[in-house]
């Protein structure tokens, strides 16, 4: 990685960040979740909608769960071979609380890594991290950076943050279910 530091970062640093971006790199962690395909796929469509050059990467080379596969744009996730990262290509890092399960370890000394994550033991490991363990998912952590940035959620980017914030309640049944989650 390079020299850059390590920060904690806001909904609206993620959002001005991601507004400039040229291009990215979209990852979650192996053996993905309803919050890890709905952030990648929720974060590549909004990538998409705002023109940024974006591809995506979920480690493994299994087919994704049969319950994800309506899910818009998830045929464009990639696996297999960790891909090669340019050096003005941005790693967003997305429900992984560690590098090592993304294998965004491998990705490069010159990446800069946005790593945005809602599970408690996640060190901060990004360039930015905005890391808040009380989120009932990282897909609402993701909906407070589209919201804070005007960026515009439509019924895709909805779905998408929806599956994630349904599976990683419990379907609104953990105690991690907030009054935000239901707003």
């Amino acid at each position: 990685m390079t020299t850059v530091s390590r920060r904690a970062a806001t909904p609206a640093d993620i959002a001005a960040r991601f507004r400039e971006e040229t291009n990215l790199l979209i990852v979650s962690h192996e053996n993905p979740d309803g919050d890890a395909l709905g952030c990648v796929v929720a974060l590549k469509l909004m990538a998409d909608r705002l023109g940024i050059p974006a591809q995506t990467f979920i480690p493994g080379e299994d087919e994704f769960p049969p319950e994800y596969r309506f899910l818009p744009g998830l045929t464009q996730v990639q696996r297999g071979e960790v891909p090669e990262v340019a050096s003005d290509t941005t790693v967003y890092l997305l429900d992984s609380a560690s590098l090592v399960r993304s294998n965004a370890h491998q990705f490069g000394r010159d990446a800069f890594l946005v790593n945005i994550d809602h599970h408690q033991d996640n060190p901060g490991y990004g360039h930015l991290n905005l890391v808040d363990a009380a989120a009932p998912s990282t897909t609402v952590l993701l909906y407070r950076v589209f919201q804070t940035g005007g960026f515009p959620v439509d019924v895709d980017v909805a779905t998408a943050l929806y599956v994630g914030l349904v599976t990683d309640t419990g379907r609104f049944q953990y105690s991690n279910t907030t009054p935000e989650a239901h707003q």
